[in-house]
């Protein structure tokens, strides 16, 4: 199977592309930002082409799309996840650059892929067109607005598609997630993390893997099953803006994957608890900036993040993608990219290595 991922660089695009990988899939993965793809790529274990790739350029689109190479070039998925949402003010008070991007990636986008790879399968009388809609394409929020109307717009062009599709052989989905914390929200507004973590804050939202799963399953359907559309909520979500929050039981949290409890437990500069998530022999190692190691248990670890914290270095964090047992979170520091790779079992952290980059890179190795 030869499954086209777009936004596939970080949150649902780099986690369906696990889940198909983990499937024997061959990628053909797309984003705007080459050196995140790089480290997606890095952690899969698959075939993988890697194309730099801005959705809303029509021409772009084509010629790469159009000049795939064996054995990538006879998509059998194609999966439109590239979308944004930006701005979240009153009509009135928006942005019309802000509109026009969410207008110009969501839908004219969406519509620029499909029309490319569409006519491939309809030749070969087999393919699966997957969209990535939203809760928000379903119910209207305040201030929602344009997104709103993007992802409404979304649902209307794949039951167009099934409809102008039958008899193909051709299929059409949509998987519409309600919460899951990727970027999401951070684009939204802007680069405000603070502000964007409040939207997640106490209570379990689900996770891009949750939807990457749902993905997965809608493509593996019998060929004479077509799922529509998939409406995919946390438990604790009823509506775009019906959220049940309370704090998280010990159970909940630690169903979180463990590099987003490591980023929570270091903005609350909670030592104990990062010191918590490592394994007994779990280890710290910091490469690029000498050959500091921290190891040897939770006293050891805890000191060595109040140290850092004492320094006064400041930290940007930037995307969290996943692996099986691994994860990659990026970051700045002192005007500088870097990386932490990650590598745990499902609850306390083996180690985890901070590394600084000049340009794509694989991730580091533990």
């Amino acid at each position: 199977m030869i499954v086209l991922i777009t936004g596939a660089s970080s949150g649902i695009g780099a986690a369906t592309a696990h889940a198909f990988a983990r499937g024997g899939a061959r990628l053909v993965l797309a984003a705007r930002r080459l050196d995140r793809l790089h480290v997606v790529a890095g952690e899969l274990g698959a075939p993988a082409h890697l194309l730099q790739l801005d959705v809303r350029d029509r021409a772009a689109v084509h010629a790469a799309l159009s000049r795939l190479p064996p054995p990538f070039d006879a998509i059998d998925v194609l999966v439109n996840n590239a979308g944004l949402s930006r701005g979240f003010e009153p009509l009135h008070e928006g942005s019309a650059d802000d509109w026009h991007e969410m207008i110009d990636t969501n839908i004219t986008g969406l519509l620029n892929v499909t029309r490319t790879v569409l006519p491939g399968m309809v030749a070969r009388r087999h393919g699966h067109v997957i969209n990535i809609g939203s809760i928000a394409g379903h119910e209207t929020y305040a201030r929602g607005n344009v997104y709103c109307a993007t992802k409404a717009a979304v649902g209307v062009l794949n039951k167009a598609l099934r409809l102008d599709l039958i008899g193909t052989g051709v299929r059409v989905s949509a998987v519409d997630p309600g919460l899951v914390p990727t970027e999401f929200s951070e684009v939204r507004f802007h680069g405000d993390r603070a502000r964007a973590a409040t939207v997640y804050e106490n209570t379990r939202p689900l996770t891009a893997a949750d939807v990457a799963e749902a993905i997965v399953w809608c493509a593996s359907r019998p060929a004479w099953v077509n799922v529509e559309d998939v409406l995919l909520m946390p438990t604790d979500q009823a509506s775009p803006t019906a959220v049940h929050r309370r704090p998280l039981s010990e159970e909940e949290r630690i169903t979180i994957p463990l590099p987003e409890r490591w980023l929570e437990a270091w903005v609350g500069r909670d030592a104990e608890q990062l010191a918590r998530l490592y394994a007994a022999d779990g280890r710290h190692v910091s490469a690029g900036v000498g050959t500091e190691m921290v190891a040897g248990g939770q006293r050891a670890l805890g000191a060595h993040f109040r140290a850092v914290w004492r320094s006064g270095r400041e930290i940007e964090w930037g995307a969290i993608n996943r692996g099986l047992q691994t994860a990659t979170v990026e970051f700045r520091c002192g005007g500088r990219a870097g990386i932490l790779a990650f590598a745990g079992a499902t609850d306390r952290l083996l180690g985890v290595t901070r590394a600084f980059y000049d340009g794509p890179v694989d991730p580091p190795t533990l």
